[in-house]
């Protein structure tokens, strides 16, 4: 539920734009993907920060890829599952 609300809510803030037009132009702002980031999980706050930079780089289209800290090995498997419940 609440990942349904954060997409409707990320196709308003990054949707497309019109900042200025009349009867000759439009001009518009067209938010694209920048393509793969980097997560790296710390070992303190591991679920926190996963969802501070991951999802919300999901959210706008990106590839993401997460390297979790050694002192928590079991946090990637758990947020892997995670995702992959909300995804299926």
């Amino acid at each position: 539920m609440k990942v349904k609300n954060k997409q409707s809510y990320a196709q308003k803030v990054i949707g497309e734009k019109i900042t200025y037009e009349d009867e000759k132009e439009i001009d518009k702002i067209i938010f694209e993907p920048k393509g793969v980031v980097a997560v790296i999980i710390v070992w303190n706050f591991p679920f926190s920060s996963f969802v501070w930079q991951a999802v919300t780089n999901l959210l706008v289209g990106n590839t993401v890829i997460i390297k979790h800290s050694e002192l928590v090995p079991l946090c990637s498997k758990f947020i892997y599952d995670m995702v992959n419940s909300v995804i299926s």
